[in-house]
């Protein structure tokens, strides 16, 4: 611990960098989470996060556009149980 965390942020996760893929335009860095940090107000009954209130936000690097994530589409063990 001991990392600076923005107050504002429901969420903020401590890495450590375990890798480095460079590229010609730019570096990969590998991380390992070290510590999670979440307010109350973002994790369910058994203290996991809950996406469909976080609603993270991605960022897409060949459109260099950000992302809202948090909806649920289908359970994965269910899905195309019916074929």
């Amino acid at each position: 611990a001991g990392m600076p965390i923005i107050d504002e942020s429901p969420l903020v996760m401590e890495c450590e960098v375990t890798d480095n893929y460079e590229t010609e335009a730019f570096d990969n860095f590998i991380c390992s989470i070290t510590h999670t940090y979440a307010e109350e107000g973002i994790l369910t009954e058994n203290g996991k996060i809950d996406y469909t209130k976080l609603k993270p936000v991605l960022f897409e690097m060949p459109t260099y556009s950000y992302l809202r994530t948090g909806d649920v589409i289908a359970k994965c063990r269910t899905l195309g149980k019916e074929y």
